[in-house]
C-alpha cells in the first residue's frame, strides 16, 4: 500500500531527498575559506542555505502534479549555488612573474548559482494527482540533476596578490636606509 502524499510529507520527503543532500560536504564558505580568497565569492556558510520546503508551499487538499512541479524546481534551484569550487592563488612579482601559491578543490557555498531544474524530466504529469513513491522519484531525479549540473561541474576561481605591500616595498625603501 502507497502512503498518503500529504503537504508535510511532501516537505519532510523534500528536504530529506534534496536539501540535506545539497548541503552535505560543504567546506567553504562565508566563515571558512582559503587565504587569499574574495569574500564575495561565497554566498553563505558551510553549514549550507537555509533554504527549505514547508507544507505551506505546497497547495492545501489535494495537491496537483503542476503545483509540486512548480515549487520542488524552485526551491531545489535555491542549492545551484552550491558547487565544487577550485580556488588557484597566485603571487606576482615584478621580476619572477606569478607563481602559483594555492590550488585547492572542496565543495563550497558560492554566489556562482547553476539553475538546472528545467533540465529534469518529472515522473509526473501536470494535473494527475501523485503518490509519495512518484513524488520521491521526482525529488532524487532533481538532486540527480543538481549533482550533474552544479556539483560535479566545477568552477574554478582565482585570486592574484602581490608578493608585498607596493608601498613598503623592500626593492623600493633601499634607497632611504
Amino acid at each position: 500500500m502507497t502512503e498518503v502524499l500529504t503537504r508535510n510529507r511532501m516537505a519532510v520527503n523534500a528536504n530529506s531527498l534534496i536539501r540535506n543532500r545539497c548541503n552535505a560536504g560543504i567546506g567553504w564558505g562565508t566563515n571558512n575559506y582559503p587565504q587569499y580568497s574574495l569574500p564575495e565569492w561565497f554566498a553563505g556558510t558551510n553549514a549550507g542555505s537555509g533554504a527549505a520546503f514547508s507544507a505551506g508551499q505546497f497547495a492545501g487538499g489535494n495537491t496537483n502534479a503542476q503545483q509540486a512541479i512548480d515549487v520542488l524546481k524552485y526551491v531545489a534551484n535555491l542549492f545551484g549555488g552550491i558547487r565544487t569550487t577550485r580556488i588557484v592563488i597566485y603571487m606576482s612579482h615584478y621580476s619572477l612573474g606569478q607563481t602559483v601559491v594555492s590550488d585547492q578543490t572542496a565543495v563550497a557555498h558560492t554566489i556562482y548559482s547553476v539553475a538546472f531544474s528545467n533540465n529534469v524530466a518529472m515522473p509526473f504529469a501536470a494535473g494527475n494527482d501523485m503518490n509519495i513513491d512518484v513524488f520521491n522519484d521526482a525529488c532524487n531525479r532533481l538532486y540527480n540533476q543538481y549533482v550533474a549540473s552544479a556539483r560535479n561541474n566545477v568552477v574554478t576561481l582565482t585570486n592574484t596578490i602581490c608578493h608585498t605591500s607596493c608601498h613598503s616595498s623592500c626593492h623600493s625603501n633601499r634607497g632611504r636606509r
